[in-house]
């Protein structure tokens, strides 16, 4: 019969060590392999390795962009027709206005105020000297304006009154030196001195700053500038809807339709180096399309006036507060 296996003291508290050490051995590799994988997740989002960049079509941040400048404004379908008004104003109180078309069948009855708009006098400017067909009018004073327009062979014509519409006359002797369009929707301007090129087929409008600068807006919209008397020609920035211009003292005046931001005419301040203040959006109920030829505005000693659907506007502020 075997003899019963005597355990020794010491044997058995060597198997226990024995079995501490490979649980310890086995938690130590455990933890190692825990730590390598961490590591290895943190390599790969500090950029150990090349993520896919993003193209523009899957980028999550938009890319920023510039504020919204007349340049960059979203494209307008209205473009620029003969004016069907014409207004020209003196300061905040005086203007004179009237209603314009082709020649010879647009007679002209133009209309003052010296009040601010609150009242109108008409006077017979067609009936008193056969001018028709509008296209511009200086104040010079209360009492004092010309008027450039077509005589009965639609050639270009200037009528005069020294006594607030009470009488005019005709002073054909006032065009050489004057700045008009020969026709209006033709390609030539004249300029002081003479006829010279447009810078389009089809003109519009002329904005004169002085015997050598002026701005003229085309058919389809663009506006074009001359600082030597129209010998050369300047296209500004597109100013999508530009659809009536006028000269200021700071450079010229456009009135546009038609943009997404102004649901009416949107004004904007243009220096003949083209750089471009905007002023105000003007409201309006009507479509952008019919504001073409139907806005008319002047802005002139510290009032910009605004003729616009059946309202007219003044604002004696830049355009911060209209009445």
């Amino acid at each position: 019969m075997p003899k019963p296996r005597r355990h020794s003291p010491a044997r058995e508290a060597r198997k226990r060590w024995l079995a501490v050490i490979g649980i310890a051995l086995f938690i130590a590799v455990d933890i190692l392999l825990v730590v390598l994988a961490l590591q290895s997740t943190s390599a790969r989002d500090n950029g150990s390795t090349p993520a896919v960049v993003p193209t523009s079509s899957e980028s999550s941040r938009p890319t920023p962009t510039a504020s919204p400048t007349p340049t960059d404004a979203a494209p307008s379908s209205v473009t620029a027709v003969p004016p069907t008004r014409i207004l020209a104003a003196l300061d905040a109180s005086v203007a004179w206005r009237a209603t314009t078309g082709s020649c010879p069948d647009t007679a002209v009855a133009p209309e003052l105020t010296i009040d601010g708009g609150a009242t109108w006098s008409s006077a017979d400017l067609t009936g008193l000297t056969g001018v028709t067909a509008l296209q511009r009018i200086l104040v010079t004073d209360a009492d004092t304006a010309t008027f450039l327009g077509s005589g009965a062979e639609c050639d270009p014509a200037v009528a005069r009154t020294f006594v607030g519409g009470a009488d005019f006359a005709e002073y054909p002797d006032q065009l050489e030196g004057s700045w008009y369009l020969s026709p209006v929707g033709g390609s030539t301007v004249h300029a002081p001195g003479g006829d010279v090129a447009a810078p389009c087929d089809a003109t519009v409008t002329v904005a004169p700053l002085g015997d050598d600068t002026a701005a003229v807006l085309c058919s389809d919209s663009s506006l074009h500038v001359t600082t030597d008397a129209g010998a050369s020609w300047s296209t500004l920035d597109e100013l999508p809807g530009a659809v009536a211009l006028t000269d200021s003292a700071d450079g010229f005046l456009v009135a546009s339709a038609g943009s997404a931001g102004c649901a009416g005419v949107e004004l904007t301040l243009i220096g003949v180096d083209d750089d471009r203040t905007p002023v105000d959006c003007v409201e309006s109920s009507i479509p952008a399309g019919d504001l073409a030829g139907s806005t008319a505005i002047d802005w002139t000693d510290g009032a910009i006036w605004v003729w616009v659907d059946d309202r007219l506007l003044i604002s004696t502020d830049d355009g911060g507060s209209w009445s």
